[in-house]
């Protein structure tokens, strides 16, 4: 075969590479996404000291909640039942209670409602748009065009020869060194075209 034949071939393969390694930079939208959860006549929670002995649960005291003993204070120091009522009112009183926590990323809300104890809980999210540029991984893909030499230089006595090559890549140019069965060094050097 000789190089005017094989040229074609060898020129539609460079491109085909080149087509396919092309560099892509896109980037990706992520759309912002909604969710809610309600709770409500959420369960207080319990603690009791408690001992396991043979699967068996034993209960030794159960802890009573918390009071608010400044409350509890302010209502027995009142001397008048309107005073005390008024107190009353004001602990029994619903109330909502609304906080948003931000970031770059999200939105969160919780929201809740109280009397005396939480009846309700909302929790909802809001993730903000988000846009991630994608890079190929592609992008020192490139076709070089250059020329090589083959030192000694000697007539060929084989039509076929086995060898090995290393290429070194900088910036914009190849170089290549080789050596074959044909005991020849191969000096190259090619630069980038696309």
């Amino acid at each position: 075969m000789k190089f005017h034949e094989v040229a074609p071939y060898f020129i539609i393969a460079i491109l085909l590479i080149y087509i396919v390694n092309l560099k892509k930079d896109d980037n990706v939208l992520i759309s912002e996404k909604f969710a809610t959860k309600v709770i409500t006549s959420p369960e207080p929670v319990v603690l009791r000291d408690t001992v396991f002995l043979d699967n068996n649960v034993i209960i030794l005291k159960e802890r009573r909640p918390v009071v608010d003993s400044v409350l509890l204070d302010k209502y027995n120091s009142l001397k008048d039942s309107i005073s005390k009522t008024q107190v009353f009112k004001d602990a029994i009183t619903q109330r909502t209670y609304k906080e948003e926590l931000k970031d770059s990323v999200q939105t969160i809300t919780v929201t809740s409602k109280v009397t005396g104890t939480l009846t309700e809980q909302i929790i909802s999210y809001r993730t903000n748009p988000i846009t991630i540029e994608r890079k190929s991984l592609r992008s020192d893909t490139g076709v070089y065009l250059g020329g090589f030499t083959s030192l000694p230089a000697q007539t060929i006595t084989d039509n076929f020869a086995v060898g090995i090559n290393m290429h070194v890549q900088r910036s914009k140019v190849m170089y290549s060194l080789g050596y074959d069965t044909q005991k020849r060094i191969q000096l190259g050097v090619a630069f980038k075209i696309l």
